[in-house]
């Protein structure tokens, strides 16, 4: 397995990132679309991650990707945040301190590759 490479650019509007491999686990290939809401600055992912061997979107692939992105976003506390996945549809719960918490999970949630809805079940506990 080779190196995960990026190319970046820098438009006049931001940064963009171009990220390319072949890889053996889906998880770190869905969640790379979550990178422009974590770094500053940048715009968009071009995911040209390869999954070699291909495999199909699962409930439980999408459901481990979702928990791979919550743990790597800088603003969500994973441990406070359960997912479960259905086909295609992901459902967060549990309890978080901040409605911005909340809403994060969520965009983590969302920007997962395969994933078509999202049920935001998390409640905001102060």
């Amino acid at each position: 397995m080779s190196c995960l490479k990026f190319a970046s650019s820098t438009p006049a509007n931001g940064c963009s990132f171009a990220a390319f491999r072949k890889e053996a686990r889906v998880p770190q290939n869905a969640w790379l679309a979550c990178l422009p809401g974590w770094v500053p600055g940048v715009r968009n992912v071009v995911n040209g991650i390869e999954v070699d061997p291909p495999e199909e979107d699962s409930p439980d692939l999408i459901e481990d990707a979702v928990k791979f992105a919550l743990e790597k976003d800088p603003l969500v506390n994973a441990s406070q945040i359960r997912v479960g996945a259905r086909k295609t549809w992901v459902r967060l719960t549990g309890a978080v301190p901040a409605a911005s918490e909340r809403d994060a999970a969520e965009q983590d949630a969302w920007c997962v590759f395969g994933v078509d809805n999202v049920l935001n079940e998390i409640e905001v506990k102060a």
